[in-house]
């Protein structure tokens, strides 16, 4: 199980835990986009945390589902301040 701060993820994997490039799979490193900076011979990306990749076709929500994740998050992040701020005025009273 991974955790983040404090916080044990109960879902069953599959988890996504590493992203390699294997060179043997390439045919041609001057195509796009092997031919990118970013990705050498000995590419590798490990997640030490549970991530979420969301795909899907041009068109089909997956902006729109970020957005208003990040929506969501501002209002937590304002409401909480808020209750902060609420909080320390109280007890200076």
């Amino acid at each position: 199980m991974s955790r983040r701060s404090g916080r044990t993820i109960k879902l069953p994997a599959p988890y996504l835990r590493r992203v390699w490039l294997d060179p043997s799979q390439v045919h041609d490193r001057e195509a796009y986009p092997f031919c990118l900076p970013i990705f050498p011979d000995d590419f590798e990306l490990t997640f030490e945390a549970a991530i979420t990749i969301i795909v899907g076709e041009n068109g089909t929500g997956k902006s729109t589902i970020l957005e208003g994740i990040a929506a969501l998050a501002m209002t937590a992040c304002r409401a909480a301040a808020f209750l902060s701020l609420v909080s320390r005025t109280r007890r200076s009273a």
